[in-house]
């Protein structure tokens, strides 16, 4: 930062979730380590979702149709750190088998979220 013809440094960050910071140049808390995955995709029958969360958090995971239309919700719970399976056997939240086609995931815990294309084949 300039303030006239003097250069002005400040150590610190600035917390994007709050907007406010520390000068004292001590780092922002290291993220909460997150993950989601698919497998096996493509898939026919039935397919499994595993989230990976490093501290105690809410969690969801909830399928869409490629143009946006929510289809199922597998999970809506509050997760211990570590990972967590959940399957998805294909069908509707009324339990209805949903045709062939690509679908999104989006895994959601805490602040963080993921989101994964899924192939269903027939």
């Amino acid at each position: 930062m300039r303030d006239g013809n003097r250069e002005i440094y400040y150590r610190g960050y600035i917390d994007p979730a709050n907007g406010t910071g520390g000068g004292d140049g001590a780092l922002p808390p290291a993220p909460v380590p997150f993950s989601f995955s698919a497998h096996p995709n493509p898939f026919r029958g039935s397919t499994s979702f595993t989230v990976s969360v490093g501290e105690r958090c809410a969690a969801s995971i909830v399928l869409y149709t490629i143009d946006g239309r929510r289809v199922r919700s597998l999970e809506r719970t509050t997760l211990a750190p570590g990972s967590r399976t959940v399957v998805w056997d294909g069908r509707s939240d009324g339990g209805a088998p949903l045709a062939p086609g690509i679908y999104i995931a989006v895994a959601r815990a805490g602040k963080a979220s993921a989101a994964a294309k899924i192939l269903h084949l027939r």
